[in-house]
């Protein structure tokens, strides 16, 4: 008797600046063989993304009854973490914005007022300028990425979300 492929079910993972990211998974529960002994039962899931193809394998160690939906969550779950960390980095003041030379930010105690403020309304233009064009690219990126999930037929409000508290 041949064994049956569980089919492919698509989740709504996280947004992104570039949009929605949305993944396929499938998980199989099976028993690791060691030394000629079954060993735990574990879970196979594997998760492929519907745009690119790239395919992600997980071993979890979670009971038989658990939802595929929870599975996916758990494997995604390093974003949220890394988000975590940004805020409080964010928290504490580190995270300021990023400068290619030191030079452009490092203010000469022998200065002149006058001199101080041109060079901090130069940086500050400058973050600006870098602000508004990420927000142009963001914006463009996540209209691309719409239109290739609907070409593909998908539909985000009608796929499980993996994030927030599902």
């Amino acid at each position: 008797m041949k064994a049956r492929k569980p089919s492919w079910e698509a989740f709504h993972v996280k947004n992104t600046q570039k949009g929605a990211v949305v993944w396929e998974a499938r998980a199989v529960h099976f028993f690791p063989c060691a030394e000629g002994l079954p060993g735990d039962e574990l879970w196979l899931v594997v998760a492929r993304n519907v745009l690119d193809g790239e395919v992600k394998y997980f071993l979890s160690n979670a009971p038989a009854d658990a939802p595929l939906e929870v599975l996916v969550h758990v494997a995604f779950s390093r974003d949220p973490i890394e988000k975590l960390f940004k805020e409080s980095k964010g928290q504490v003041g580190l995270d300021h914005f990023e400068v290619q030379r030191y030079r452009e930010v490092q203010l000469d105690p022998e200065m002149g007022p006058r001199e101080r403020t041109r060079r901090l309304r130069k940086v500050l233009r400058r973050i600006a300028y870098c602000q508004a064009s990420n927000h142009r690219v963001a914006c463009s990126h996540r209209k691309k990425r719409l239109q290739r999930l609907r070409r593909l037929g998908i539909v985000l409000p009608e796929l499980r979300k993996c994030f927030d508290g599902f």
